[in-house]
């Protein structure tokens, strides 16, 4: 983007938080947990420390030495009361960017207006609310909205609770096997939470408190059904990532993923990869992004079990060679009856088809090939 008449480039998790920022003076790292910690600067080679109320707005930042350099405070819809800065900064009320132009808080899945006390778009999820455009039920003391979306609200509940309990149960002496064992434990006692707090607030339309601890959300009785139905959480899933530029990322979060674009003769034919090995997403949206000269960002999609299961699929287990063979036909073109085609990825491309050297495979993808396996997955994208 542009800001002040200069390009601003800006790296994003997969949670749509800045992770990195590249201007015309360098790069600044934003170090995070579950909220803005810290951020470092190349050029400068400075570090400052941010600190958080409650709610996670910033109210002061310092330096190595402990020296306030900015100091805020806010009225309770996120108006600034007070701002005394000798450092940039854009990170402000409940932690979130602020629009320096508008003067609006980008919320990854819309902008709120603190003047107005409202949403500047109707919420992403059409529930059966009064006020699609009201911030946190009008409860700003008590609610918090990171991301502007009512429906997410349990799947925050679940990966959050879920990156918990991954840390806690997985160890850096484990197995392969003990390392899948403890994630898919971690997977049940994340839905078991995330269930516990579903129920506490099925049998009720009022908010119930142990809601914003967890998710900053409060909804009704019909749109918690809706929301618990839409996310899935109670179904197993398997989890693919997709590595791609921060525009196309935002265009398959905002519109789906289009077969149509789908154009270019690869491994296993034409149509949509994705990966389940996070690194690997990254790395590649790192790549594209370089390639392009610009950004790069990771769509994440948690598809139901069943929904694959459905499905006509083909698995390669290794780079055998069955799966050398498949992947020769499909880059030469050839057509498949399979809906989604798994498998290792063909890492020497030219040589292996234009000069008869043996495939190299390596890391894992997953090819959806057919508008039936590519509308399952638009159902599963991770907003």
């Amino acid at each position: 983007m542009e800001e002040n008449g200069s390009l601003v480039k800006f790296i994003f998790n997969p949670d749509r938080e800045v992770i990195a920022e590249q201007n015309s003076l360098g790069i600044t790292r934003y170090i995070r947990s579950s909220e803005l910690i810290a951020r470092n600067t190349d050029a400068a080679r400075t570090y400052y420390h941010y600190v958080s109320d409650e709610i996670g707005s910033t109210t002061h930042i310092v330096d190595e030495d402990g020296i306030v350099l900015n100091r805020y405070e806010y009225d309770a819809w996120g108006n600034t009361n007070l701002c005394e800065e000798k450092v940039p900064n854009r990170f402000k009320f409940t932690g979130q960017q602020l629009d320096p132009v508008t003067q609006q808080y980008y919320l990854r899945a819309r902008f709120y207006n603190p003047v107005i006390a409202r949403f500047t778009q109707e919420d992403t999820y059409r529930g059966d609310g009064l006020n699609l455009y009201a911030y946190c039920q009008n409860n700003p003391v008590f609610y918090i909205d990171p991301n502007g979306n009512t429906a997410s609200c349990l799947k925050d509940a679940y990966h959050t609770k879920l990156e918990q309990l991954s840390k806690e149960y997985v160890t850096d002496n484990m197995s392969a096997e003990e390392r899948a064992a403890a994630l898919q434990q971690a997977k049940k006692d994340a839905y078991q939470a995330a269930k516990e707090v579903y129920q506490a607030n099925h049998a009720v339309n009022n908010p119930a408190p142990s809601l914003p601890q967890v998710s900053g959300r409060s909804m009704t009785q019909d749109q918690w059904r809706s929301a618990y139905r839409q996310t899935r959480i109670g179904e197993n899933q398997i989890t693919f990532y997709h590595g791609t530029t921060t525009a196309f990322a935002s265009a398959i979060k905002a519109n789906g993923v289009d077969l149509s674009h789908a154009n270019r003769d690869m491994d296993f034919g034409r149509g949509f990869y994705v990966t389940k090995l996070e690194d690997q997403a990254f790395s590649w949206s790192q790549s594209v992004g370089k390639r392009h000269q610009t950004t790069g960002d990771v769509v994440i999609f948690d598809v139901p079990q069943s929904a694959l299961d459905a499905l006509n699929t083909k698995t390669f287990e290794s780079a055998n060679t069955e799966w050398g063979e498949f992947v020769l036909a499909g880059r030469q073109g050839a057509k498949t009856e399979y809906d989604i085609v798994s498998g290792p990825y063909l890492s020497n491309p030219n040589t292996f088809v234009n000069k008869h050297q043996a495939p190299n495979g390596k890391g894992q993808q997953t090819a959806f090939l057919t508008q039936k396996a590519v509308s399952i997955l638009n159902q599963s994208i991770r907003r």
